[in-house]
């Protein structure tokens, strides 16, 4: 792979707006760089989840902590069974991955899981119960944690419920089960908000980054553009860390100086 020119794309996508081709890459560069170089690059090789966590690797072991690190994964990321690269200690993700058969394969890899599970869940007190009724018909406190058995998984579990306020006044409420059940109420919700990273994670891939903006029609340019733009969402989150500044505060921050060197060539073309 040609890591000067990840470099360069990568950078491209995040100070880059609209359409992001490889013509306009090389116009960005003073045609340094040819529009069918980045062309080869993205449709030459695959690169996949090995090719970036190769990359990424050496910042992550600098800052990463021994303790409390988490898992979180969602529809973007291919779940890998055999692996000892990563270490973390809780997994989350959305209702949509939290089947007993997913709790339990967890489980028998020695991590910790939490995962929100629906009101119609079925619940009992004891692992032989003969009697299941749904997670919101079951006395819990809001922020107590509470040994259960999900139906279907033979492990027990602690439950918690957080009530919550939306935006339009309504209230909503979040059932979580973790199968750490030394943790209380309080402790698994404050776990299990890491998780929103994720959510910004999408939407800056897709507003900061360019994700949706490249016209590559054929599948492997299409998956490599991806590649660039997770690599770029990566060298974003270290600037931010290093400038203590959001993903959105620092798109901003280029787009304004970007604006202004346009204006100021503009100004300059009015009045040759």
């Amino acid at each position: 792979m040609d890591r000067e020119l990840l470099d360069l794309y990568s950078d491209f996508l995040l100070s880059g707006t609209g359409e992001r081709t490889a013509t306009k890459l090389s116009a960005a560069l003073g045609g340094f760089i040819s529009h069918d170089k980045v062309t080869r690059f993205l449709s030459t090789e695959d690169y996949d989840s090995k090719t970036l966590w190769r990359e990424v690797k050496p910042y992550v072991r600098k800052i990463e902590q021994p303790k409390g690190g988490s898992l979180i994964f969602d529809d973007t990321i291919e779940a890998k069974p055999h692996t000892d690269e990563n270490k973390f200690e809780y997994v989350m993700a959305d209702t949509w991955f939290s089947s007993s058969e997913t709790m339990e394969f967890i489980h028998k890899r020695g991590k910790k899981f939490i995962f929100p599970v629906k009101s119609n869940r079925l619940v009992a007190l004891t692992r032989h119960a003969k009697k299941f009724v749904c997670v919101n018909d079951m006395e819990l406190e809001p922020n107590v944690a509470k040994v259960v058995y999900l139906k279907g998984l033979d492990l027990p579990v602690a439950l918690t419920k957080k009530v919550f306020t939306n935006k339009d006044g309504s209230s909503g409420i979040l059932y979580l089960v973790c199968n750490d059940t030394t943790l209380d109420g309080g402790q698994i919700y404050a776990i299990y908000k890491k998780r929103w990273k994720v959510e910004e994670y999408h939407k800056s891939l897709k507003s900061n980054l360019g994700l949706e903006a490249s016209p590559t029609k054929v599948q492997r340019t299409q998956s490599n553009h991806v590649f660039g733009a997770i690599y770029a969402y990566f060298k974003l989150e270290m600037l931010s860390v290093k400038q203590g500044m959001n993903h959105f505060a620092l798109k901003s921050k280029l787009l304004v100086s970007a604006t202004r060197a346009a204006f100021d060539l503009l100004q300059n073309i009015k009045i040759a």
